[in-house]
């Protein structure tokens, strides 16, 4: 869907998927969009590709609901976290210093 464009039926199609997953697959999905190593991931789809501010908010209401659900039944323990990195730019980019120029 991200590669052709989200289309308003598009859009719909990826907002039913969206909210048809609950608890942890919510995880599965939102990893399984991330996990493709190129730039279609999951910031892409939120605030580049829905570009229709209600859908976004609906999209991101959902994950935190869902978030919710699953924290409550492990007695409010986080999940995982998920680290994000842009090391192969800053770190190559700078000849191997970080910061550059030190």
């Amino acid at each position: 869907l991200q590669k052709n464009g989200l289309t308003k039926p598009a859009l719909h199609e990826a907002m039913q998927l969206i909210f048809s997953c609950t608890g942890e697959d919510v995880t599965t999905l939102k990893n399984a969009i991330d996990e493709g190593g190129d730039y279609y991931n999951l910031y892409k789809l939120i605030f580049e590709d829905i570009r229709d501010p209600d859908a976004r908010h609906q999209v991101l209401a959902h994950f935190v609901e869902q978030a919710e659900v699953v924290r409550a039944g492990r007695r409010g323990a986080a999940v995982g976290v998920k680290v994000v990195s842009d090391i192969d730019d800053t770190l190559y980019s700078s000849g191997g210093r970080f910061p550059a120029g030190v």
